[in-house]
């Protein structure tokens, strides 16, 4: 390997910067320098890829690394069904999105679930979405399928507080 590619690694999982990386069905063994890596920095991530695939899709991106979300997420996150309603907003990420529908009540939100979505390109991608009695309220584009958790009430309004006004996660 390129010694470039190798310091690349090595400032991106010292400064635990966004690490990114997709990992495949037909490579679950992490198997280069990169997944080592990202299993040695957060070995549950490699449960949650598992999890992930055995639901669908080929890959999952390591966009939000470190995950703190992980072993919550791992515990008791679960995959959501139900009737998909878009809500459309203006730009921005899924995380900003539901933070605004939480903070504004202009829908019949009444939880926010958040983990990961996978997206029509077969990826699944971190993702929060918006929860009503019989549906999910999706901020961007209806997803395939979502795995994630409900975050309680406080939890929801930490949450929106932190990602209304600005957001870097997808």
């Amino acid at each position: 390997m390129p010694s470039t590619c190798m310091s690349s690694i090595r400032t991106k999982y010292s400064s635990e910067s966004r690490l990114r990386r997709c990992v495949t069905k037909q490579r679950n063994e992490p198997d280069d320098v990169l997944h080592d890596a990202v299993y040695r920095w957060q070995p549950e991530m490699k449960h949650l890829c598992s999890k992930l695939l055995s639901i669908g899709g080929q890959e999952v991106d390591f966009a939000s690394l470190p995950d703190r979300d992980l072993p919550i997420l791992l515990s008791l996150g679960e995959r959501f069904t139900g009737t998909t309603v878009r809500v459309v907003r203006q730009g921005g990420s899924s995380y900003r999105n539901v933070a605004h529908l939480w903070l504004e009540r202009t829908t019949s939100i009444i939880a926010i679930g958040m983990g990961y979505a996978l997206a029509s390109n077969r990826i699944w991608y971190p993702h929060a979405w918006g929860i009503e009695d019989e549906a999910l309220l999706e901020t961007t584009e209806i997803q395939i399928d979502y795995y994630g958790r409900y975050i309680t009430e406080n939890e929801a309004s930490t949450f929106a507080k932190m990602h209304a006004v600005t957001s870097a996660t997808p």
